[in-house]
């Protein structure tokens, strides 16, 4: 009948009801229409290689959150160490984005991608030596936002050069 707020009919008074009376989801808690603009992450902007935020990649595991905003890509720099194993994984919310992911040099050759329907992305990269590598993060056909979890994990790195065998 729409006397509530958060009933799921719009009343009098209210410019919008979803069926909650939640904060930060679109609709207030009071039943009004909230500011529809993203509010982009720290890092920004990191919308190209040239402006890549540095991500440190501790050895072992670890992940850090962002934002995605309409329209936008991140850009972010990954450097490893010589004969290390890097596997990072991207996880958001599959019912209300899709996220995709390149993984280049510092040319922008690519060196892996992942662009999955309706799953986690994941990339890989053996470091053959101490070099950067650059992660694109991309909302699919540029037309999605939210929040989304990077999880770095880096192994079997080698402070010294291998032997050679004669």
């Amino acid at each position: 009948d729409g006397l509530l707020c958060g009933d799921g009919i719009i009343g009098i008074g209210e410019t919008c009801d979803d069926g909650n009376q939640l904060d930060g989801d679109g609709c207030s808690a009071a039943c009004q229409v909230e500011d529809a603009s993203c509010i982009d992450d720290s890092l920004e902007p990191n919308s190209d290689l040239m402006s890549a935020s540095n991500i440190i990649l501790a050895r072992g595991q670890s992940t850090q959150e962002y934002m995605l905003c309409f329209g936008d890509r991140d850009y972010y720099e990954l450097q490893g160490c010589a004969r290390g194993e890097l596997d990072v994984i991207v996880n958001f919310d599959v019912n209300s984005m899709d996220i995709d992911l390149r993984l280049a040099d510092a040319t922008g050759r690519l060196l892996d991608s992942s662009a999955l329907a309706g799953q986690i992305e994941q990339v890989s990269h053996y470091y053959a030596q101490n070099e950067p590598v650059y992660l694109e993060v991309l909302g699919y056909l540029d037309t999605v936002e939210g929040s989304y979890s990077i999880t770095t994990t880096l192994t079997n790195c080698s402070d010294t050069p291998p032997e050679c065998s004669t």
